[in-house]
């Protein structure tokens, strides 16, 4: 975990704010989107930390950060917000989206996606997903530091108003008086499905399997905490990013104060223009902390049949979707060992030239879920996970990411958690195939938990 930070607004973002304030008072009344951004200069490496100043906000807040650490952004209030009623909403938004592009090029939206269109309240204020054009954006790339704003100014009294409250928000803009903060204990006190359920569950879905059903599924549990205290979630990502450095790190914040966070192994897909890039993960086992054992038990699963099938079922899913958009698809040969804090994977990377004409809501229609989070055939899948699971996934293997005019990146919401008052939920899945044991998959699914459970001290 970072050092605590006791400065309330680093100098440099302080010059930044004021230079953007001072540009956002002197726009000039159009009917179009407008992004006014300055440039963060003569700060320090890391002196601008992004989760303490979301820590220090209020409201709707976002936090994204991909798997190489080339792009992270925090994001302060929505300028603009497309709310899906269903994951396969994002094609009726097209158009608007595109909109937005064209008035400012350089612009993203942010935000994440159900898992299935499954009518939910268990999840109140998240629905099917949402897609967030920010108010203020701060964004650290391979260019530098930026601070941003989108806005319409039209010059009416409302637009007047907004212009006002927007540079209210950029001036408060503060980190938290102190961060990290100290986490609350945790007590396990309800999971869906409980060992005696998951037994039979698991039974079932391996009946389907044996009977030609499905090819694969994939069963997930939710593990419920009961917490002491106060749990700042943007601390929880801080302690994410230090165990698992090489993960997308992701917070979704409504204005409520209830979030959905997590630290993903597993890219859905990235495209820039016409080129796209998307993996095969799947295969799963434990890590130990010994270096000697974590290494026999990496051999052994580059060498099992049941976790390279699983990761084949995977793979060739992924290649049929993307040959009905692309020109080419071609697979990386050789399988990966992704190594985490508490497990590690198998990977293969796929790439694709896509057609022209392919969209971005195509492409999540086509690879969302793949049978890494759902199964095979999808269709088949889907029926038996709504049969066998008592509780609805909500965004939890739903994809998560940013869009703009030249490409998109899209996680699977993994190794994620839900954060309402003072109740966490944990989530993990396990995949299953002819052959699986039902004990090692349950064993898989406490693996996939450990790493947030020991953030928080969970005895176990």
């Amino acid at each position: 975990m970072m050092n605590p930070v006791n400065s309330q607004r680093p100098d440099a973002l302080k010059q930044a704010i004021d230079s953007l304030t001072h540009s956002l008072s002197l726009a000039q009344p159009t009917s179009q989107w407008q992004r006014i951004s300055v440039p963060v200069v003569g700060h320090e490496m890391g002196e601008v930390q992004f989760l303490p100043l979301l820590a220090g906000g209020a409201g709707l807040r976002l936090y994204w950060a991909n798997r190489d650490n080339t792009l992270e952004v925090a994001v302060f209030g929505s300028a603009l917000s497309f709310k899906q009623n269903t994951t396969d909403a994002l094609s009726e938004c097209q158009s608007a989206l595109a909109d937005v592009f064209q008035d400012m090029p350089s612009a993203r939206v942010y935000g994440g996606l159900a898992f299935s269109s499954r009518e939910d309240d268990h999840w109140p204020g998240f629905g099917g997903g949402e897609l967030v054009l920010p108010e203020i954006e701060l964004v650290r790339d391979q260019a530098g530091l930026t601070l941003s704003c989108h806005f319409i100014f039209d010059g009416s009294l409302s637009s007047v108003q907004h212009q006002q409250r927007l540079i209210d928000s950029l001036q408060s803009l503060h980190c938290a008086d102190r961060f990290p903060t100290e986490l609350p204990q945790a007590e396990i006190t309800d999971e869906h499905p409980g060992w005696d359920y998951w037994q039979s569950c698991a039974a079932q879905a391996l009946d389907a399997l044996e009977e030609g059903r499905v090819a694969k599924v994939v069963l997930s549990r939710e593990q419920t905490l009961a917490l002491n205290g106060p749990l700042c979630p943007w601390t929880m990502l801080s302690a994410l990013q230090s165990l698992n450095p090489n993960t997308y790190r992701f917070a979704f914040c409504q204005a409520d104060g209830a979030v959905f966070f997590g630290a993903s192994p597993e890219c859905l897909y990235q495209r820039t223009e016409n080129q796209l890039h998307s993996e095969a993960l799947a295969g799963t086992t434990a890590r130990n902390g010994d270096p000697v054992q974590d290494r026999r038990l990496a051999a052994a699963l580059l060498t099992d049949d049941k976790n390279r099938r699983e990761n084949a079922l995977v793979m060739r899913s992924i290649q049929e979707a993307l040959a009905q958009c692309s020109e080419t698809v071609d697979t990386e040969r050789d399988i990966e060992l992704i190594r985490l804090k508490s497990v590690q994977h198998l990977r293969q990377r796929i790439n694709a030239r896509l057609n022209p004409e392919t969209t971005d809501a195509q492409l999540l229609g086509l690879l969302h879920p793949t049978p890494a989070v759902g199964g095979l055939p999808k269709a088949e899948a889907h029926e038996l996970i709504a049969e066998l699971e008592d509780y609805p996934r909500g965004w939890y293997a739903g994809p998560f990411g940013t869009l703009h005019a030249q490409g998109a990146e899209f996680a699977v919401a993994l190794r994620s958690a839900r954060l309402e008052g003072q109740t966490l939920k944990l989530y993990s899945g396990a995949g299953l195939v002819p052959g699986s044991n039902i004990n090692a998959e349950w064993a898989e699914l406490d693996s996939k938990l450990r790493t947030i459970q020991s953030i928080l001290d969970i005895e176990l």
